[in-house]
């Protein structure tokens, strides 16, 4: 208060003081009697003339009495981070704070939001809402094709006119009632303009720099707010998709199984967010020796596949303990699911049934065949699969039959003899042993999920 006391009294002072001068040089005229119109106006245009210098005075007096704190605005701006809860809040108080330091009565912030493709008055101050009906914000502006880069600063007294360009400028100013823009950038990107309104004076070079620092400000503030909520984002997908995972791991069976007479490795890996590679293990209980399996794919959200994949494991175990063919339980389970529209589209799956006897019988919709690996062959056999065609094949101790999913079906049918090689090579060996082989073998894949189903026959170790 007694700073800004101090700074009335010496701008009135100096006011007066040149008013004073004015008058005593005055006085040598009106002695002589040459007081007149011409008198008058003569004195008014040197009282003119006099302005800038007193502007510069007041300017002069405003930074030694009362000049601009930066410690005050980042004390300020601090205090609103831990008072406000949103971005959006801190950049309104600390605009308005600005504006007030600047003793500006009215203001905007103009923003480019990407998610619209369009500009748009984030904030405005002191202004009507009818002007924000009357503003032209839109992408091709003369503002924004003016604003090149940070540095380009529009101050509506210095632009002349002249110009088409400039006269245009000017109307769209006038529009937004504004005396000086300074653009928003982020390295080369530029994201908006802060909008300032008329004053009675002249903006300073300080005040005008604090308006620079501000927009650079605004700019990390916003680029890291949007890298924040994509982060954010991504958290909350990978809580849903770990949420997901647990789930489906519980309602899957182990990895490593043995059923007399078969030894079952899995290799199972998800990592995708939209598809889910699915198996499952299961005795028949009314036939000893009797083994069925299945492999299945669901593509949807994660958490339609996570509600209703032990929905479809549930369907797929009762229509097989029924007794059931692998062709029956595909038709009725597509059948289900089509009637209630519980996932995008029909999952692919295949479904096999293996006994003691070594038979064993599977059928395919949309998912890829198997293939077998056969004692005193030479080649990784590709079995038949067009879709709902029930097909059966006998197996010989020690032969392996391979499910896997369609990107590691892709990599063995264009390199069958290398992935043969490496069962033969292990063939004497555990089942999990042979399955590392073939993993490695397997290309990396950093978005897809996979699937490797080994069944051994009549081999126990």
């Amino acid at each position: 208060m007694r700073n800004r006391i101090k700074n009335i009294a010496l701008s009135y002072g100096t006011d007066m003081l040149i008013v004073l001068a004015a008058f005593a040089a005055a006085l040598p005229f009106l002695s002589i009697e040459m007081a007149n119109a011409r008198f008058i106006l003569f004195f008014f245009i040197l009282w003119l003339a006099f302005l800038p210098l007193i502007n510069f005075l007041h300017d002069a007096i405003d930074s030694r009495i009362s000049p601009i704190h930066y410690d005050d605005i980042f004390a300020k701006t601090v205090d609103a981070v831990l008072n406000m809860k949103s971005l959006d809040d801190i950049l309104k108080e600390t605009f308005v704070q600005i504006l007030d330091f600047i003793h500006v009565s009215s203001g905007m912030l103009i923003f480019y939001y990407p998610d619209r493709d369009e500009y748009s008055i984030f904030y405005q101050k002191d202004r009507r809402r009818k002007m924000i009906r009357n503003a032209r914000v839109e992408n091709n502006n003369a503002i924004f094709r003016a604003l090149k880069g940070p540095d380009d600063i529009l101050i509506k007294s210095k632009l002349s006119g002249s110009t088409e360009f400039e006269y245009v400028l000017i109307r769209e100013m006038e529009r937004l009632h504004a005396e000086t823009i300074v653009p928003i950038f982020f390295r080369d990107t530029f994201l908006g303009a802060i909008v300032t309104g008329k004053r009675n004076r002249k903006f300073s070079m300080r005040e005008i720099a604090l308006l620079k620092i501000f927009a650079s400000k605004i700019a990390i503030l916003s680029i890291n707010n949007y890298f924040l909520n994509e982060l954010v984002k991504k958290k909350e997908i990978e809580k849903e998709y770990e949420l997901a995972s647990t789930i489906h791991n519980r309602f899957l069976p182990e990895h490593d199984i043995k059923i007399e007479p078969f030894e079952i490795r899995v290799h199972h890996r998800t990592k995708s967010l939209s598809t889910r590679e699915f198996f499952d293990v299961f005795e028949d209980r009314k036939e000893a020796g009797r083994v069925h399996i299945a492999a299945y794919s669901l593509r949807g959200d994660i958490a339609g596949t996570s509600i209703y994949m032990p929905g479809i494991q549930a369907h797929i175990h009762s229509i097989s303990r029924l007794g059931k063919s692998p062709k029956t339980t595909i038709a009725r389970l597509i059948k289900s699911v089509s009637e209630r529209d519980i996932i995008d589209e029909d999952p692919a799956i295949l479904i096999g049934t293996i006994t003691s006897r070594g038979s064993f019988t599977y059928c395919c919709d949309k998912y890829p065949a198997p293939f077998v690996y056969q004692n005193g062959k030479k080649d990784l056999i590709a079995l038949p699969g067009a879709a709902k065609t029930e097909y059966t094949v006998m197996l010989s101790s020690g032969d392996i039959i391979l499910l896997c999913s369609s990107n590691i079906h892709q990599a063995i049918e264009k390199d069958p003899v290398r992935f043969y090689s490496l069962i033969r090579d292990n063939k004497d060996a555990v089942l999990s042993k042979t399955r590392s082989a073939l993993v490695k073998a397997l290309p990396r894949t950093e978005e897809d999920d996979t699937l490797l189903f080994l069944v051994r026959f009549g081999v126990t170790q």
